[in-house]
């Protein structure tokens, strides 16, 4: 099991819709669980993050790994804005001075940072710690001392969001946090592709996968090589690159012409129910129906404020096709 650390939960926004994370009840808020992850938003500075990290790595066991992504500060002219690089050491400073010890992560070919005991406001703390290296934070090396003793390895990966040139870090992450978050959803999820998804999903321009939906697709291209369908016959990429939709909608759109492909029937079941129920769902019912079709039970909710608002929906519920959506789900158990 992996743990993510953010110093700011806007650098980690993207991850939030991009994995179903929901909070854990622990001694303190900031940590979330989601499918072989865990992630904890630390609060910036040494003494935060050192206490916050001790505190999940002492209660779970089952993480091994620890993957810290979020922001940083240029020290170095050679770097820029919005790029993103591997740590490989992390050297910290304390009222101008350096702590001797150092940690390291097995990216050999990244770059060193140092943890600023406070934030870079002025250019001659910048030069002063440029001296150890082109790049500044305040979290990282709090998480590779908490790992050192808990004997877990740990990788860092930052975004560099400014030239540590005396612009307050929280104003940028706050303007800047849905490109740095997706950036670094990006990097993350590119670094963490298993071989074997990255082999099977092509380079398709202009959509983006979400991790579920890398899951279906791999599972819906085998069905189809096992059939002998060809996903070229079956996806037409450059209508659907040419339609007004997001890339995550139009990755879903392909998924959805794929399940047709292979599913024809399944998908006719679908388009009828949803034919009965979207006049439902405009008076504000929200109507749920099994997966699976295997059987006929339902489930329906509303949104109510007050009075009027049930006596609303009591009456909508008068003319609710409970009928025509039983036949169709019979239709289906029958076959």
């Amino acid at each position: 099991m992996d743990l993510l650390t953010f110093a700011h939960r806007g650098e980690a926004k993207a991850f939030f819709r991009e994995f179903p994370f929901k909070p854990i009840n622990f001694a303190f808020e900031g940590l979330y669980l989601s499918e072989g992850h865990y992630l904890l938003i630390t609060g910036e500075g040494i003494q935060a993050t050192s206490e916050k990290l001790s505190a999940v790595l002492g209660a779970f066991k089952e993480i091994e790994s620890i993957f810290n992504l979020g922001v940083c500060g240029a020290l170095d002219e050679n770097f820029n804005e919005g790029e993103i690089h591997p740590i490989r050491t992390c050297y910290m400073e304390k009222n101008s001075k350096m702590e001797f010890k150092s940690f390291s992560t097995p990216n050999i070919d990244g770059l060193d940072c140092v943890s600023a005991h406070q934030r870079v406001l002025d250019t001659g703390y910048a030069k002063y710690l440029s001296y150890f290296a082109p790049l500044v934070d305040r979290e990282v090396w709090a998480i590779g001392s908490v790992c050192s003793l808990f004997k877990k390895s740990f990788y860092s990966y930052k975004y560099i969001s400014d030239n540590a040139d005396g612009e307050e870090i929280c104003q940028v992450v706050s303007v800047k946090a849905e490109k740095i978050s997706e950036a670094l959803l990006s990097y993350f999820l590119r670094l963490k592709s298993p071989d074997k998804i990255k082999r099977i999903i092509p380079e398709f321009k202009g959509l983006h996968f979400t991790a579920s939906q890398k899951r279906l697709y791999n599972s819906l291209i085998k069905k189809l090589k096992i059939k002998g369908m060809p996903l070229d016959k079956i996806v037409n990429l450059y209508e659907i690159n040419a339609l007004p939709l997001s890339p995550k909608k139009k990755a879903a759109r392909v998924l959805k012409e794929m399940q047709a492909a292979l599913f024809p029937f399944n998908e006719k079941i679908k388009n009828d129910l949803q034919d009965i129920i979207a006049p439902m769902e405009e008076l504000g019912i929200k109507v749920k129906y099994p997966k699976s079709f295997e059987t006929t039970e339902i489930e329906i909710g509303s949104v109510i404020k007050n009075g009027h608002d049930l006596f609303k929906l009591i009456e909508n519920l008068k003319e609710f096709p409970l009928d025509k959506i039983h036949q169709v789900l019979k239709g289906r158990v029958d076959v």
